[in-house]
């Protein structure tokens, strides 16, 4: 069976971006640690260190050290991170170079080094599907293991699928990946706001994955794609712990919601949940974005998604200490941003997450489900199950606009398309995923307004939760073509410079070595993406 030729793919995929097949090994890592007249040197900052984490556990806070065990082991170092997603300032969510969704970074000095398996993209072609992931199948939860992993010996995704990468944007090439000899070849790709002279566009946190579908055989074939998210801030079970020490209250730390943006008659979108984007939906009063008044927003629908998790205050301040901000910002009217905050014993840290579509058409079909549980095997096999058989997610009553699924357990999401490609053409599925945390919170429970915030206002009340992660998503949906295009003429002066070009060697992995590779793989700076 052939499949995309390379002169197409190369049409597709910048010549300069960073590549590795799935089937690579990773390196060894090899961490070193000081001997042993080093050691005993050491053996009283590691006796006042010990202490402090010690204490701090304890007292059911979370230390600024992130070490484990009698032995304060660091977090292993891995050498498989990818290009992250999202913009800047807004928090980040780090990707694998297997499209694991793998290091999150949403608050401020604390990075978790978490795969969530749930958080996953899938594919139905003909009558075969997998989950687009090449994770063991021993390291996948057991409610999951239902569904049919990459890992798989009857699929073995790792032969035939290969990463791309050049920040702030890459691509995960899967051949025939349900391994059913269906012709079928599927270029994702990634893209962040990451654009140079616009910051406003490139605070906000979310990011589009554009799903290319490319039928080389000779007949139609049925392709769904679904994407599933678990509503969770990429904690493990020590901030799970932390929550249940320190939340008294009754209320539900975790709702879902399904979202529709409908046109107003006006060019105006307007959220059928009255939620979404606080007035970003209504021209006049929307968020203060040069641009939000002349773009006309996809028609789009999907999924809210809000979490709470309650934290001790690790450190208090005097009250000459406490962070104010100068008000010398005329766009800045966030409740509480420029005067110190009140201190109490816990502090709440909030994240509101989208999965977001365009609309249903005549080509595309969109189904959703609603606040299902993974840690539950049933309702787990059930969704895989509608999924694998019909290629579309199983609507029930509330699946419906303004319906609220609240809950203090696990909570996940699922958004399908399902499509028809014809024999020899090509077709695009497009997902958003956004997240708002509007205010960095800190461990002595203050907290800074991220800058997308002047565009996207918090609740005026401290306790409510910001619901502006759906309009994020939809103006992803909406500009991320014009975002991709301000990155090319941004970056193709460089890449086309005859006095920078990289050899075969050096876009490998063993031709990144020291800062160069780095750069590339922390997604900080990379080969062009410098600015001079």
């Amino acid at each position: 069976m052939s499949y995309l030729p390379p002169s197409t793919r190369s049409a597709r995929i910048p010549a300069d971006a960073w590549t590795l097949p799935f089937s690579t090994a990773d390196p060894k890592i090899q961490v070193s640690r000081p001997g042993i007249l080093d050691t005993i040197k050491l053996l009283p900052l590691a006796r006042r260190v010990g202490s402090y984490v010690y204490r701090e556990h304890r007292a059911g806070r979370t230390p600024i050290f992130d070490l484990n065990g009698i032995t304060l082991d660091p977090p292993v170092p891995r050498s498989n991170a990818g290009v992250p997603i999202g913009g800047i300032g807004g928090g980040a969510i780090g990707r694998g170079i297997r499209g694991e969704f793998r290091r999150w970074s949403l608050t401020p000095g604390r990075y978790r080094h978490s795969i969530v398996q749930t958080n996953n993209f899938s594919v139905k072609i003909g009558d075969k599907s997998t989950v687009l992931s090449s994770e063991k199948l021993s390291d996948v939860p057991a409610p999951l293991r239902s569904w049919t992993w990459g890992s798989s010996p009857e699929v073995d995704l790792s032969s035939r699928s290969t990463y791309h990468a050049l920040f702030p944007r890459s691509w995960t090439v899967y051949s025939d990946p349900t391994n059913n000899d269906t012709g079928v070849e599927i270029i994702a790709k990634q893209v962040s706001p990451f654009i140079p002279d616009n910051y406003s566009d490139s605070s906000l946190p979310c990011c589009v994955f554009e799903f290319s579908i490319i039928n080389n055989s000779g007949k139609d074939q049925e392709v769904s794609i679904m994407q599933t998210w678990e509503n969770n801030d990429g904690g493990d079970e020590k901030d799970e712990a932390e929550h249940r020490r320190n939340d008294f209250s009754s209320s539900s730390r975790r709702h879902s919601s399904l979202f529709e943006a409908v046109d107003d008659g006006q060019n105006n979108k307007k959220n059928e949940t009255k939620s979404a984007g606080g007035g970003f939906f209504s021209g006049s009063k929307g968020p203060r974005d040069v641009n939000a008044a002349t773009t006309a927003l996809v028609d789009g629908v999907g999924i809210s998604m809000r979490h709470t998790r309650r934290r001790k205050i690790a450190y208090e301040k005097g009250p000459d200490e406490r962070m104010s901000i100068p008000t010398n910002d005329p766009l800045c009217s966030c409740p509480g941003a420029c005067s110190p905050l009140k201190l109490a014993s816990t502090y709440e840290e909030k994240v509101n997450f989208s999965l977001a579509v365009p609309k249903s058409t005549d080509a595309v079909d969109v189904t959703t489900c609603v606040g299902f549980d993974p840690s539950d095997a049933y309702k787990c096999e059930q969704l895989w199950a509608s999924f694998s058989s019909e290629g579309c997610l199983e609507k029930k009553s509330s699946d419906v606009p303004g319906s609220v699924k609240s809950t203090n357990g696990l909570q996940a999401n699922a958004v399908c398309q399902k499509t028809t490609v014809k024999a020899g053409c090509t077709s695009t599925l497009v997902f958003a995923l956004a997240w708002d945390s509007p205010l960095a919170m800190f461990g002595s429970g203050e907290g800074l307004p991220r800058r997308h915030s002047v565009f996207f206002p918090p609740p005026s009340s401290p306790s409510a939760a910001s619901t502006n992660a759906p309009a994020l998503a939809l103006i992803a949906l909406t500009k991320y073509k014009a975002w991709e295009k301000a990155i090319e003429d941004w970056q193709n002066p460089v890449l086309t410079s005859s006095e920078v070009r990289l050899s075969e060697e050096q876009k490998t992995r063993q031709g990144f070595r020291g800062e160069r590779r780095g750069r590339m793989l922390s997604g900080r700076r990379g080969r062009g993406v410098r600015s001079g």
